[in-house]
């Protein structure tokens, strides 16, 4: 039983951690900290830009002008805008304004230690018990070095059902109760408290550290969901007429969209355009954040604007990409590590090819050649700008369009079921009449037999084939495979050209 006083000293330290970027407490550095940013919207911006778009801006001064300086520059980057009445304005891309947003989510599969577990389904036990007979003070618990609430219900992610659910710095930890080999034991989401404070990377690096002290031996990270996102001090309404001025939007996306407007200014405030895998929003920030929590509201001011009594910028939109598994996967980002060496490649892909605005009128075939329009171009430069890229192994644009995903290996039972399928199709046509199985056995041995030679040879073929693409595995081969590096394993073992097939894999030609 806990004593009075470590109920409140419980409580205090998850008010006082919660204050601070979420990292491990003796890595606390102070890069990490809050700070303020260096922006001002008064001097800062608001008196150099007046209207970031203007009539007869040159969108190609937007792009000449966004290339990032060092690993993200501690003043605002000015970029030249497009001309306006007192003459070219200058665009700050101030500090912070960019990067991933709360609601990246991801799956940790491995083992628990027989050791530490049943210790932490006890704990979880009693603090969810507590939660739910509304005794706040006793649902906290210690977990891997930090203090975690725990939610008084579980909470059901795809197929599963995890019993468990607490949070920590605006990281929400779902944790299975008795995990089978095809469950996920852990899964989490990045909230915006989190990744406000905390580099994404740096944060799941404190999870996993978290993890492990706690027993968790982790073997293979899935992510399942990563929201990149841009602010801009611009009126959403410059993303509306441009949609709107005619068509003049490029995308791939077989889905719906959607516009939102205020009952009572009639004025649009989010549009989101989406598909299966892959949705863009873009939404009027001001009213978002004046709408919202006081939590969010005061995070936000101090984060992004320096100072909880800040005002925030009427004219602030933000532009967000959402990408899902399977738009992810089909780039071949499945972990964080991927996912570093890939986000600027990523927007690239998802403002360049995916989506675009144009600043005329679409002609078939000269799609390409027509420019961005102005909004769109800044938006560019401004993802370009906060996702920049410094890693020696980061990908291009080419590299995540030339990357196949390996295929998983069919289901024995699923081939079995469609041979004997096909088996039964021949048998219905060339017997007259079948009496019992062991005639239908002897017809078929019969069938087999003729072509046995045949099938021995394709049957050689294909194992051989197996063993060279599967060894293109990320496990024991870091680097992305490709089409080219599978084709040169099999060259030496005198296979023919074989192709890639739309959605991912590899036959033989």
């Amino acid at each position: 039983m806990r004593t009075s006083k470590e109920l409140e000293d419980f409580a205090d330290r998850y008010a006082e951690e919660n204050s601070h970027p979420f990292m491990v407490p003796d890595e606390l550095d102070l890069d990490y900290y809050e700070k303020p940013r260096v922006f001002s919207v008064s001097a800062s911006v608001a008196g150099s830009v007046g209207s970031p778009i203007g009539e007869g801006g040159d969108s190609q001064d937007l792009a000449n002008g966004a290339e990032p300086e060092g690993d993200h520059a501690t003043t605002p980057k000015a970029v030249q805008g497009p001309a306006s009445n007192t003459g070219p304005a200058k665009y700050h891309f101030p500090t912070g304004w960019g990067g991933y947003d709360g609601g990246c989510e991801a799956s940790f599969s491995g083992e628990w230690d027989p050791n530490f577990f049943p210790a932490l389904v006890q704990k979880l036990d009693k603090a969810r018990q507590a939660a739910d007979d509304k005794k706040t003070a006793d649902s906290y618990i210690s977990f891997g070095g930090f203090v975690w609430l725990v939610h008084a219900s579980g909470a059901s992610l795809g197929f599963y059902k995890y019993k468990y659910v607490m949070e920590s710095h605006g990281v929400k930890l779902y944790i299975h109760s008795n995990p089978k080999t095809n469950i996920p034991p852990v899964c989490v989401r990045f909230g915006f408290e989190c990744l406000a404070r905390t580099d994404l990377f740096r944060a799941v690096d404190t999870l996993k550290d978290c993890l492990a002290a706690e027993g968790f031996i982790l073997k293979e990270e899935k992510i399942s969901r990563v929201d990149m996102q841009v602010m801009l001090l611009a009126p959403i309404s410059d993303f509306v007429q441009a949609i709107q001025a005619g068509p003049r939007v490029c995308t791939r996306c077989r889905g719906g969209f959607q516009m939102y407007a205020s009952l009572k200014t009639g004025k649009i405030e989010t549009f989101t355009i989406h598909s299966d895998n892959c949705e863009l929003c873009i939404y009027d920030k001001h009213r978002q954040v004046m709408t919202s929590d006081p939590v969010y509201y005061d995070t936000f001011c101090k984060t992004f604007l320096g100072d909880e009594m800040a005002e925030v910028p009427k004219d602030l939109t933000r532009v967000e990409f959402r990408f899902r598994r399977e738009y992810l996967r089909r780039y071949g980002i499945e972990t964080f590590d991927d996912l570093r060496n890939s986000a600027a490649a990523l927007v690239e892909i998802a403002s360049r090819d995916w989506f675009r605005i144009l600043a005329r009128d679409k002609v078939r075939g000269s799609e390409n050649e027509i420019p961005n329009a102005p909004i769109w171009e800044l938006t560019r430069a401004a993802f370009e700008y906060y996702f920049a890229e410094t890693r020696p192994k980061t990908r291009t644009p080419d590299d995540l369009k030339k990357y196949k995903p390996i295929p998983a290996p069919p289901s024995a039972e699923r081939l079995v079921k469609q041979a004997l399928g096909c088996l039964a199709s021949v048998a219905s046509f060339s017997l007259e009449k079948v009496f019992d199985a062991a005639q239908l056995v002897k017809y078929y041995s019969e069938v087999v037999s003729q072509k046995a030679e045949q099938t021995l040879c394709k049957v050689i073929e294909k194992q051989t084939f197996n063993q060279v693409v599967r060894g293109f595995t990320k496990s024991k081969k870091p680097d992305y495979s490709t089409l080219e590096e599978i084709q040169e394993g099999l060259a030496p073992l005198g296979f023919p050209e074989f192709w890639a097939f739309e959605g991912g894999g590899w036959e033989i030609g």
